[in-house]
C-alpha cells in the first residue's frame, strides 16, 4: 500500500519517468526479499498484489496519458481562440519598411487585449514586399508580441521562397504557419497538395 500510494505521488505530482523507474526497482527488490523468506502460501499472495499492483499502474499510466492529451488539445484550442487583428505594415517616407511603427503598433494592440496577431498576410502587403523584408518584419513582430499567440502568413508566388519563410518562421516560434494556394499560374490539385505537404515537413 505504500509502494502504490508513493506512486500515485509521484505520479500526480507529474514527475519525470525515471522515478517510475526507480519505484519498479524498488518494488523488486522489496518483492525478491519477501519471495525468499516467506512460505509457498504467502508467496503466491504476494505475486497476486504484484500483479494488482502492475495492474493499477497500467490504468494510472493510461488515464493520465489520456488526460493529458485531452488537457494539451483543450489549451491548444484556447489559444488560437479570441481576437487576432491581421497586421497592417507600416512604411516610411522612402517606401522602405518603418520596424519603429510597426512594434508600436504591436504594443498597442496587445495592451488593448488583442490574443494574437495574423502577420504577413494581404492587410500587410507582403505580396508586394521582399522575402528580406517579410523576415524582418516577423522578427520585429516576434520581439514586441510578448506572449501573443502569432500566426505567420508565408504564402509566396515561389514555392522556394514560401518554403524559405516557412523555415525562418518556425526558427522565430511562431505558433502557426498560414499559407495562400500557389497562385499566378493555375496549378492541378495534386500539386497544390504537394506544395501543403512541403510545408507541412518544414
Amino acid at each position: 500500500c505504500i509502494s502504490v500510494k508513493l506512486f500515485f505521488q509521484m505520479f500526480c505530482t507529474k514527475q519525470r519517468f525515471h522515478m517510475l523507474y526507480a519505484f519498479l526497482n524498488l518494488c523488486h527488490e522489496d518483492f525478491h526479499f519477501l519471495f525468499t523468506h516467506s512460505f509457498p502460501h504467502i508467496r503466491l499472495f504476494l505475486f497476486v498484489r504484484f500483479c494488482d499492483i502492475i495492474l493499477i499502474i497500467r490504468a494510472a499510466v493510461r488515464t493520465g496519458s489520456k488526460v493529458s492529451k485531452e488537457s494539451a488539445k483543450s489549451m491548444e484550442k484556447e489559444k488560437f481562440a479570441g481576437i487576432f487583428p491581421a497586421l497592417m505594415t507600416a512604411f516610411g517616407g522612402d517606401s522602405g519598411i518603418d520596424m519603429y511603427s510597426i512594434t508600436r503598433l504591436v504594443e498597442k494592440l496587445r495592451a488593448d487585449g488583442v490574443n494574437g496577431l495574423y502577420v504577413g498576410g494581404s492587410s500587410a502587403e507582403m505580396i508586394l514586399c521582399s522575402t528580406e523584408e517579410r523576415r524582418k518584419i516577423l522578427e520585429g513582430v516576434m520581439s514586441a508580441s510578448d506572449g501573443l499567440t502569432i500566426i505567420a502568413h508565408i504564402g509566396a508566388a515561389s514555392t522556394n521562397d514560401s518554403l524559405e519563410l516557412a523555415r525562418h518562421a518556425v526558427m522565430c516560434g511562431v505558433d502557426a504557419i498560414s499559407s495562400v494556394t500557389p497562385f499566378y499560374y493555375k496549378y492541378r490539385f495534386d500539386e497544390v497538395k504537394h506544395y501543403y505537404e512541403r510545408l507541412a515537413d518544414v
